[in-house]
């Protein structure tokens, strides 16, 4: 559906947000015996963002990340190696990366922590603060996307579509 909509005009791109608030664990030793355990680190986890090869769309990204002080963050064009593929970089890391595979120009922003949410951290996995940060850094992201035009946007992408109608392989899934 995103895919006709793409093609229609009425959808330009897609923002995916995963792991928002994520405090980094680390290992440390156990107090009570052999082996280490994990522990808070009192930093934020690394933070990547995968962005469609689009300059004004990547300018965007690295602006909002600059301006509202986003420690820890890479801007990536994939996390696996470039192919021959349309697109040249299957895998954005998370749950950006089926859009991405689509063609659909896509912005993933995933945190990689050790332990995700798990239960046994309760809430102090979480950082409420920083997830409220980084919800208004994305939010500024959506409004500063909206007021660039489709072909900004599309970057690569409607020479990825090209390649793949003449046959280029796609990615697998």
């Amino acid at each position: 559906k995103l895919d006709r909509e793409y093609e229609s005009g009425s959808v330009g791109a897609v923002v995916v947000l995963e792991h928002l608030g994520a405090r980094e664990y680390g290992p440390v030793p156990r107090r009570d015996g052999p082996g280490d355990r994990l522990a808070p680190t009192g930093r934020p986890t690394l933070q990547q963002i995968f962005v469609t090869p689009s300059k004004p769309l990547v300018t965007t990204v690295e602006s909002v990340v600059s301006q509202h002080d986003l420690e820890r963050t890479i801007i990536m064009k994939g996390a696996d190696v470039p192919g021959e593929t349309a697109p040249e970089f299957c895998n954005f890391g998370g749950e950006g990366t089926p859009f991405n595979q689509r063609l659909l120009p896509t912005v993933g922003i995933i945190s990689a922590p050790q332990t995700l949410y798990d239960p046994a951290f309760g809430m102090e996995g979480v950082d409420i603060g920083l997830m409220r940060r980084q919800m208004v850094a994305f939010t500024d992201l959506v409004t500063r996307m909206g007021r660039l035009d489709h072909t900004d946007l599309a970057g690569s992408v409607p020479a990825d579509r090209a390649r793949r109608a003449a046959g280029a392989p796609e990615c697998p899934t």
